[in-house]
């Protein structure tokens, strides 16, 4: 009998509830090392109807189907890459591999999608979302660890919640990172930060995180492949035993390996045979120290509790990369004490550490459905990040900062079809929401309020609020 955390138990009703509801795609929000394969193992084995489980890597399909065996549930595995193509009530499938096969998923009667890391895959719709609507499938549950996506406008980044620019329109439960901590659920982390030159960074217009280009070239200008392999050693003598770096291309990566004797570069160039032999070997419950060196694939979905050391040579822009990496190193191990996070690139001294990351859930009126509704923001230190530009000129200072923009409050109002002739209609409840839209992204709080409340000699409680 699998006895579940708590929350575990919590999150698994709620996600039940939720399928049997058949409301708007939704989200359970799991902090890392949280269990979510436990969690959607759970709510599989309750609603006991046809179920789609969708993971973005076999690594992820694996580690979940598994999960999914301690319940003896009849599932099967749909993936090329594993030559596995078993259709039955419970698919555990990557969408590469299932996309084209509808018309057997409709035979099936598959009723519900489950998306694990979901922040993957609906920000742009693509291959995930063509599959849902040619399945007719609106009861669609999604979980991950970060709600929440990097934009950009082509000049400003801006961290975004899933909620407003995803088809997930609501977090339905939320393990919180204080949740772990404060029941020691998560590793103890400890912070060595490295001074870093950021200079020569600059923003990616598309992705809003930095190009490739300038993080190479702030990479050798703060000579941080050196500083990486001399740290190495350095926590090997301290008695690491695996030790897990993040850098900035695959040619930093090789070359940090290529200085290492006993470390391996985790690659798009490798493999699934090299890769797999590589990663086994790291999760051995051997007393050797082992290292691993990657770009772009060991973020998300890689599981091994004894990682006690986390070197990150990449500055970015996206807290949801920067969670996800150290992430890595909050599992607990028997045989560790603690995992070190040894930052060169100032991401931590931007941000902020990541255990003081929480969702907050507000209700505001919604002038769409013109009723009250749930709305949810991210904050670091309360201090609140999402909807907020990020500025990429601070070195050195914090990296959120507000930008006053060049648009005037009339401007930003009549773009949106809100001119000073039907502002006067409407109620307190829909000004407070307009407030809510318009502060952070066009104009300073105070000022819209006060714009608001001159225009219409609105009562000061208003004001106040």
């Amino acid at each position: 009998m699998i006895k579940l955390r708590d929350y575990q138990v919590d999150a698994s009703k709620a996600g039940v509830s939720y399928l049997q509801s058949h409301k708007s795609p939704s989200i359970i929000c799991g902090a890392t090392a949280c269990g979510k394969s436990i969690i959607i193992a759970d709510i599989v084995s309750k609603i006991n109807e046809p179920t789609l489980i969708l993971q973005p890597s076999i690594e992820l399909l694996k580690q979940n189907y598994c999960k999914s065996q301690l319940y003896n549930l009849p599932s099967t595995i749909y993936s090329s890459s594993l030559n596995k193509k078993d259709l039955s009530n419970i698919i555990y499938a990557t969408i590469g591999s299932i996309k084209n096969r509808v018309y057997a998923l409709k035979s099936i009667g598959i009723k519900h999608i489950i998306i694990d890391e979901a922040h993957l895959w609906t920000r742009d719709g693509g291959q995930f979302i063509q599959l849902a609507d040619e399945l007719g499938i609106k009861s669609i549950l999604g979980l991950t660890a970060t709600p929440y996506y990097l934009t950009s406008n082509g000049e400003t980044s801006e961290i975004k919640m899933m909620t407003d620019v995803s088809i997930f329109k609501d977090i339905i439960y939320d393990i919180s990172i204080q949740k772990m901590v404060n029941d020691r659920y998560w590793s103890n982390l400890e912070y060595d930060l490295h001074g870093f030159d950021e200079s020569l960074l600059k923003i990616n217009s598309r992705s809003g995180d930095y190009t490739e280009v300038s993080l190479q070239k702030a990479s050798e200008k703060n000579s941080i492949p050196k500083q990486i392999i001399a740290q190495v050693e350095k926590r090997k003598k301290e008695g690491k035993k695996r030790i897990l770096i993040f850098a900035d291309s695959i040619k930093t990566a090789e070359n940090i390996a290529y200085h290492i004797p006993y470390a391996k570069c985790v690659s798009t160039y490798l493999s699934k045979q090299e890769r797999k032999e590589i990663i086994n070997d790291f999760n051995k419950e051997d007393n050797d120290t082992k290292v691993i060196v990657n770009y772009n694939i060991l973020g998300t979905g890689f599981d091994c509790p004894k990682i006690d050391s986390i070197m990150i040579g990449r500055k970015t822009l996206s807290l949801a990369n920067l969670y996800q990496w150290i992430g890595r190193g909050t599992r607990i191990h028997k045989d560790k004490e603690c995992c070190v996070i040894d930052d060169y690139c100032n991401n931590i001294k931007s941000f902020g550490k990541i255990e003081t990351i929480a969702l907050k859930r507000d209700m505001c009126f919604s002038l769409e459905i013109n009723k009250p509704k749930a709305s949810w923001s991210l904050d670091i230190n309360d201090r609140k990040i999402s909807d907020t530009i990020l500025n990429e000129s601070m070195y050195g200072e914090k990296l959120i900062k507000y930008v006053r923009p060049t648009k005037t409050i009339e401007e930003c109002l009549k773009e949106v079809g809100y001119d000073n002739k039907n502002i006067e209609d409407l109620s307190d409840g829909a000004l407070y929401s307009l407030y809510k839209t318009f502060n952070s992204k066009y104009c300073d709080k105070k000022e819209l309020i006060d714009y608001i409340c001159k225009k219409l000699n609105l009562p000061k409680r208003f004001k106040n609020g």
